[in-house]
């Protein structure tokens, strides 16, 4: 009987451990990792040309209307993209800059810039 609950505790000790160990994402992790998905949905080609830039690209500095400018236009993207950019948005806003950028309904666009 004492090495049935013994053993017991040993499971419930282990148990705890294991969920104790699981290791919970940063901020800058998950924005990390939606930014990372989101340009692996990149189509190949026009998408791809048009949002990946050299980190030295002459208007890496230059700050323009969403509406203009290099990238992506965000609407234009797929349906399944623009979920991608929401997450993106969400992992890296408040909630106050999520629903500034979502009234600007999808007229500003995704630039990549560096390797």
């Amino acid at each position: 009987m004492q090495r049935i609950v013994l053993v017991g505790i040993v499971f419930v000790c282990f148990g705890g451990a294991l969920v104790l160990s699981q290791r919970v994402l940063t901020p800058e992790e998950t924005s990390r990792a939606a930014a990372v998905k989101l340009f692996e949905s990149l189509k190949k080609g026009r998408q791809m040309q048009m949002a990946a830039k050299e980190w030295g690209d002459k208007d890496r500095s230059v700050i323009r209307f969403a509406t203009e400018g290099t990238g992506v236009p965000i609407n234009k993207l797929s349906a399944e993209q623009r979920t991608l950019v929401d997450d993106l948005f969400r992992s890296m806003l408040s909630e106050y800059g999520l629903k500034r950028c979502q009234e600007m309904g999808g007229t500003g666009r995704v630039t990549f810039l560096g390797a």
